[in-house]
């Protein structure tokens, strides 16, 4: 039975960071090398355009993705390559698997499957879209492979598409000689030069090759592969000469090119230059030149220009944010943009993700941009930045237990996000940051476990008590013993007295119940009570 990938890394846009990870998993593993081959197939050609069918990203089951360059990994029977010089194996296809993350088909998907709905016969493709391969054993991929992800920067020095979280990957091989970006040279081209790894072929590749690294390309290249019912209706326009459309990474029906132009129109024209504008707009001393139909999209923009009087040939609506500190100047600029064009998404960094989202929420009508907004957001919470999102939390209006209501919700330009927020706070408090600082594991390591300790000591003493108390008393805080959390509370709270004036005139504590809390017998609960005022008797 070949390995699943179900818990593989996958990031969006790297395809070969996610095959790299995957192959590391798979070699490590005695059980997988000893029956199976592991190589790694790159996919592009000399102008990176290279069309796939069945990919996630085409808009409809039938419409090819054009990528720069594409990659997946490929078992291939150990058994069956053996049996295959003896002529009494089963085919190619019957003992080799395909791991393609960004594809709609299973994954694995078998050779025979995966070949005939990826890659049309070359005779149904322009030119230069027909796709070359370079195959690479997996164990020189690990060694060699190194990337900087400087390939997926903009202009601008903003990544295109979020990075993955962990390092930049630099096999050991690729260390030793220096390499810190050998990517595109060694691996994405596919000139047939000595300086790239494994071998480049292309689709008269011969069909008879040795069983090899050669002979998994060759699986690719063969021309009795069907392609997808429907299309050349909807892929190439009924003709062999142009695609529909070329950008890299997406599809595009017929008509998509021409919608994208259009677009491009606006938010350039309109947007950024402000022509032909019949709104103007004034929001945080900034003047914003318009267009009403575009604005419109907002129920409040609507609702403003609605009620707001014109007098001249321009109509004139002001927003006012004195009481919304959270809309900030760039994000309120960045969900004006996505009015006109999604080109705002790219714009949104962990800096300015809540104002971004703030804004969302104010304006209305832009759910996907505050969907991506607060993806950032809560991607952003770290052990950096959690003080700056605990005092986000605190300003959130919240019932007495620490909860947003409905009413209470409404209350916050963020609406059900702020307590989407605040879960993710309370998450990060509860689960990762002891983990992240290896609290829960102090015995093994007395003084890390210490160091980490008091990180989390301080960052608690900043903490909202009625999420502090939550956090303490939760059975997801695992730091040790129900003594361990009994300690960490009463120092926390000594912590609390000194540090911050949260509370004034209330008094914490915490106490350790035996045999009142959960099935192991104790528990730990934090509780406040208002201290008595003192009262003064003045004599006359």
């Amino acid at each position: 039975m070949f390995p699943k990938a179900h818990d593989s890394a996958y990031t969006p846009c790297y395809c070969e960071e996610n095959i790299y990870l995957l192959v590391h998993r798979f070699l490590e593993q005695s059980e997988i090398r000893a029956i199976w081959d592991v190589s790694v197939v790159f996919i592009s050609n000399a102008t990176k355009t290279v069309a796939l069918w069945s990919q996630l990203k085409a808009s409809a089951p039938s419409a090819a993705v054009i990528w720069d360059y594409h990659v997946v990994l490929v078992l291939r029977s150990l058994s069956g390559s053996q049996h295959r010089l003896l002529n009494t194996s089963p085919s190619i296809e019957e003992e080799t698997w395909i791991y393609d993350f960004d594809s709609i088909l299973e994954m694995p998907s078998s050779w025979e499957e995966y070949v005939k709905k990826t890659f049309p016969p070359d005779s149904d493709i322009p030119p230069q879209y027909r796709s070359r391969f370079r195959v690479v054993s997996g164990e020189q991929y690990l060694h060699h492979f190194s990337s900087d992800r400087s390939h997926m920067l903009s202009s601008v020095g903003e990544y295109i598409s979020p990075p993955p979280p962990y390092p930049i990957i630099c096999g050991p091989l690729a260390a030793a000689k220096g390499s810190t970006n050998n990517l595109m040279s060694h691996f994405v081209s596919m000139e047939s030069t000595s300086e790239g790894y494994g071998t480049v072929m292309d689709r008269e590749a011969p069909m008879n090759a040795a069983p090899s690294t050669s002979t998994v390309a060759n699986g690719f290249l063969s021309n009795g592969a069907t392609p997808p019912i429907g299309q050349s209706e909807y892929s190439f326009n009924g003709s062999h000469d142009e695609p529909t459309s070329f950008v890299n990474g997406f599809s595009h029906p017929p008509y998509q090119m021409h919608n994208e132009e259009i677009v491009h129109h606006l938010y350039h024209a309109g947007f950024q230059t402000g022509n032909y504008a019949d709104t103007i707009l004034h929001v945080h001393q900034n003047t914003y030149r318009l267009h009403a139909i575009v604005l419109s999209r907002s129920p409040l923009l609507a609702h403003l220009m609605s009620t707001s009087p014109q007098t001249g040939a321009q109509r004139v609506i002001y927003v006012q944010l004195e009481h919304e500190p959270e809309v900030s100047q760039e994000g309120f600029a960045i969900a004006l943009g996505y009015l006109y064009s999604s080109v705002s998404l790219s714009l949104i960094r962990p800096g300015n993700a809540r104002g971004v989202l703030a804004a969302g929420c104010l304006l209305g009508g832009m759910d996907d941009l505050c969907s991506y907004a607060y993806d950032a957001c809560r991607q952003s919470i770290s052990v950096e930045t959690i003080n700056e999102w605990v005092e986000f939390v605190d300003t959130i209006p919240s019932s007495p237990d620490g909860s947003l209501t409905p009413e209470l919700s409404q209350t916050s330009v963020f609406g059900h996000y702020a307590q989407r927020l605040r879960d993710d706070v309370f998450q990060f408090l509860v689960v990762t940051l002891p983990n992240a600082l290896e609290v829960n594991s102090s015995e093994a390591d007395p003084s890390k476990g210490h160091t980490g300790r008091d990180t989390l000591l301080h960052i608690f003493s900043l903490v909202p008590f009625d999420m502090f108390k939550s956090a303490v008393e939760s059975r997801a805080f695992e730091i040790g013993s129900d003594q361990a959390r009994f300690k960490f509370a009463k120092d926390a709270i000594e912590m609390r007295k000194k540090e911050i004036a949260r509370g004034q005139g209330a008094e914490e504590t915490v106490v350790l119940a035996f045999g009142g809390g959960h099935p192991g017998g104790s528990a730990v609960h934090v509780t406040r009570k208002m201290r008595k005022r003192t009262l003064w008797k003045v004599n006359s």
